[in-house]
């Protein structure tokens, strides 16, 4: 899956939000660049319901424009997990993010890419728009610093040249602390400097505002 506005990419950050996430967001602040966060309520650590300091970087990053979006209540494989259990990983999420942010998400990412017929048939009947990737960084599993300068010059050799034609959506981990402390800043700059614009999924497809969530 590619944006769809010529000159656009989007980076999005899955398994959030963790204790890098704020820092990351100073990142994005500082180059003036939006990103997409499609988070879990339990992932790592405590549930986004009983955390403050995660229900505080939620708000944040809603709050500077950067788009929200679901990841699923605990990281479930929506291929495997079937009917209201699926069901319940949509909700439980969107119950929290009402409570943090006023809005739930329109937007989702399966968890492992993983939605089968029958879960691309759910998700679009609770009202979701399913989001791939199509430019992979391959951060995740990634464990010293050698091996993110590989994943740094992968994203380059992977990055397109041409900006006249629509950029990928590009798929990292905002829970990982070599990807925001080691990948972020080269990647932001990188894609930069080929001429990109780094937009939300949400503007990359050139999707208003108000279609990326839903108050009730």
């Amino acid at each position: 899956m590619e944006c769809k506005v010529p000159g656009t990419m989007a980076i999005t950050f899955d398994d959030g939000p963790y204790l890098y996430t704020d820092d990351l967001l100073d990142i994005l602040a500082e180059y003036d660049v939006s990103a997409t966060f499609f988070i879990n309520g339990k992932n790592i650590g405590r549930s986004l319901d009983r955390d403050k300091f995660k229900q505080k970087i939620v708000k944040r990053a809603y709050s500077e424009g950067h788009q929200i979006g679901s990841h699923t209540w605990s990281h479930r494989d929506l291929s495997v997990t079937k009917g209201a259990a699926r069901e319940q990983q949509m909700t439980e999420l969107e119950d929290t993010l009402i409570d943090i942010i006023g809005v739930k998400p329109t937007y989702m990412r399966p968890p492992y890419g993983s939605c089968d017929a029958q879960c691309m048939a759910h998700m679009a009947n609770m009202g979701y728009r399913v989001i791939h990737w199509s430019l992979d960084t391959l951060d995740y599993g990634v464990r010293t610093v050698d091996e993110m300068n590989v994943v740094e010059e992968s994203f380059e050799k992977k990055l397109p040249t041409n900006t006249e034609e629509p950029g990928p959506i590009v798929l990292a981990h905002d829970s990982l602390e070599l990807t925001v402390y080691q990948l972020a800043v080269p990647m932001i700059e990188k894609s930069l400097e080929a001429g990109f614009q780094l937009v939300t999924v949400g503007e990359c497809l050139g999707e208003s505002r108000r279609l990326w969530y839903k108050r009730k």
